[in-house]
């Protein structure tokens, strides 16, 4: 009897051991799981998953969470298999965000190529000077992308600075080309006026000439009217037979002291026209 006894307590011994074994173990492989599961989902984070795959990482956190609270509470079992399950949705998420950091990159790399060919541009239409605040915005939103570009989870930011900022420079390279302009036009305006001010100066004023001619001894009309004060020009007598019918009977005949009237008011064009009218007539054998 009393060995049968001494044999159970040495099978409920072993028993218990075992147990013991068997629970050592299994908290053993959930707590390296587990640590396994943090580490890498701390190197999905590094990965900055968080911005490159929110919703899946959304997702995997709560796993994530939900099996470090098994951990806690030493449910060793249900915390190994939550570090399992957990591994594969890690991975995904892994590289999810690697494949979105990396064409992030891509677009960021663009984006700020593309602001420092708009940069350039804007330099060579001296926008600096021109450009207004365009420039100054477009060149602190640039210099704003190079230092966003520099941390891996900000790329999607600094392209879209760089795009603000490649459009800013581009406005302000518009703006100076459109500005210069503006000035060029004005520039030559001014100079044209003072050619015309200074072709005005050397011409004889018409209010500085004589509106009329008091006959001499020895004049007739075409030399009147080749006279400097009058018309310089021998061809213009018509105009003054013309303005002075009144007085004048016979073209060929005038008498020294006649007042005649001289027209001023007539412009070029308008005495050309007037003449080649009388010229016509005269062609024609009509009286002028």
């Amino acid at each position: 009897m009393n060995a049968r006894r001494g044999r159970g307590r040495l099978i409920a011994v072993l028993a218990a051991c075992l147990a013991l074994t068997v629970t050592g173990c299994a908290k053993k492989k959930a707590i390296q799981a587990v640590e396994d599961m943090n580490q890498a989902f701390g190197d999905a984070k590094d990965a900055c998953a968080s911005v490159y795959a929110a919703d899946e990482m959304g997702a995997v956190q709560d796993q994530v969470d939900a099996t470090n609270v098994l951990s806690d509470d030493k449910k060793w079992k249900k915390a190994l298999q939550g570090a399992n399950d957990a591994m594969p949705e890690i991975q995904n998420l892994r590289t999810v965000a690697d494949q979105d950091r990396e064409q992030a990159q891509r677009e960021a790399n663009d984006a700020l190529s593309a602001a420092d060919a708009a940069l350039k541009e804007a330099d060579a239409a001296d926008a600096a000077k021109y450009g207004g605040s365009y420039y100054a915005d477009g060149k602190a939103k640039l210099e704003l992308a190079r230092k966003q570009a520099g941390d891996p989870c900000a790329w999607t930011t600094a392209a879209a600075t760089a795009k603000q900022a490649e459009d800013d420079l581009r406005r302000a390279r518009n703006a100076a080309i459109a500005e210069k302009k503006r000035l060029d036009d004005e520039a030559a305006a001014r100079a044209k006026a003072e050619e015309e001010a200074r072709r005005k100066a050397a011409e004889p004023e018409v209010a500085a000439l004589p509106p009329n001619y008091v006959v001499e001894r020895g004049d007739y009309l075409w030399k009147i009217a080749g006279m400097d004060k009058i018309y310089q020009g021998s061809k213009f007598w018509p105009l003054i037979y013309d303005a002075n019918r009144s007085s004048i009977q016979n073209p060929d005949l005038i008498y020294p002291g006649q007042n005649l009237n001289i027209p001023r008011k007539m412009s070029d064009t308008e005495m050309m026209s007037k003449l080649q009218a009388m010229w016509g007539k005269a062609s024609r054998g009509e009286d002028l």
